[in-house]
């Protein structure tokens, strides 16, 4: 997926908790390059998701964005916006 300058690599995967239901799916997209500022369009991310087959639903309990610098060091500002 390509979306705010970047390349991004998209997955899933799948956990089948012991005697639990229902099968926990995680989604990710991982941009290929390190960057220095910049914005993250969430939705494109989401929309991806859906063009592959990842159905998000109605049921999503938690989304997580994580942050990571390998070798790095600095901090990250995040803002929220939501477009209802």
């Amino acid at each position: 997926m390509v979306t705010d300058g970047g390349t991004y690599r998209v997955s899933q995967s799948i956990r089948v908790p012991a005697g639990l239901e229902p099968i926990l799916y995680t989604y990710w997209s991982v941009r290929d390059r390190k960057r220095v500022g910049g914005t993250v369009t969430i939705k494109n991310h989401f929309d991806a998701f859906q063009s592959y087959g990842m159905k998000l639903g109605t049921e999503q309990d938690y989304q997580i964005l994580a942050i990571e610098g390998y070798y790095s060091s600095g901090n990250a500002d995040i803002t929220l916006h939501h477009d209802p």
